[in-house]
């Protein structure tokens, strides 16, 4: 029986609505309770051998659990001051921390600041020069636009041969423009 264990047969025994534990109350004499156990559990009498090694087994588990129950106190006992002395560090950590953070905020506050107004100020800077630039837009277009017409002369180009490396076709227009199509994708087009 000893190699039946784990949290699923553990949980079994401890259901006090168990077959075994309803066996243990109903039956006073432990001898006849060994032999209702063997039955239930090995489906035999337990051997002369047996019963006495078992009833010395269940006097041991009591006498371990009064142990483990008189450890279990004074442990209990012993955690008791000791739980409200880690929690009195805690919190007396915690109030340190944020009386640490709450300082260094203030000590950076200045510098935060001045950063702060640095940076509306590059902001406000920016603003203003995209603004003057976009005002300016159309009239700079304009002049560009006369400045190049007056002393450029586009002509534009007749292509006499086209070709393209993945089979797309190319035909020029009328109006001087090449239109693909065909497949499209990676490919190589030469124009003269």
């Amino acid at each position: 029986m000893a190699l039946i264990n784990g949290p699923v047969v553990t949980k079994a025994i401890q259901d006090p609505k168990n077959a075994l534990a309803q066996l243990v109350t109903k039956e006073t004499d432990n001898r006849k309770l060994v032999e209702a156990i063997f039955l239930r559990l090995l489906n035999r009498f337990p051997s002369e051998e047996e019963v006495p090694l078992v009833l010395e087994f269940l006097k041991e588990i009591a006498s371990d659990h009064e142990s483990l129950s008189v450890s279990l106190q004074d442990r209990e006992k012993w955690w008791v001051p000791k739980k409200a002395e880690l929690e009195k560090l805690r919190l007396a950590a915690i109030s340190k921390a944020e009386a640490e953070l709450a300082a260094y905020h203030k000590q950076i506050a200045p510098q935060v600041a001045t950063a702060e107004t640095a940076r509306q100020a590059k902001l406000t800077t920016a603003e203003t020069s995209l603004k003057t630039y976009q005002d300016s837009f159309d009239k700079q277009a304009d002049t560009w636009l006369k400045k190049e017409a007056s002393s450029v002369e586009w002509h534009p180009l007749a292509a006499t041969s086209l070709a393209a490396t993945n089979a797309a076709t190319l035909i020029a227009l009328e109006d001087r423009s090449i239109v693909a199509s065909g497949k499209a994708g990676k490919g190589v087009y030469t124009i003269k």
